[in-house]
């Protein structure tokens, strides 16, 4: 979710390696979780990777940064 005010980013839009909050247009680049707002805390990020046709996303907190 977005840290600015909880809009749910999955409903947002992703253009090169930015993330676009749907409600304020707010950006995050995906490949670091911070936004251009320095008084907004950085998307927490996740393990990711790919076997075979399935993408598996690590939930847990060793490795999670943010």
């Amino acid at each position: 979710s977005c840290p600015h005010q909880g809009a749910d980013l999955t409903r947002g839009h992703v253009s090169d390696s930015t993330i676009f909050c749907p409600w304020h247009n707010l950006r995050f680049d995906v490949t670091t979780g911070a936004s251009p707002c320095s008084g907004l805390r950085a998307l927490r990020q996740y393990p990711v990777s790919r076997e075979g046709d399935r993408v598996r996303i690590s939930l847990s907190r060793e490795g999670a940064s943010s």
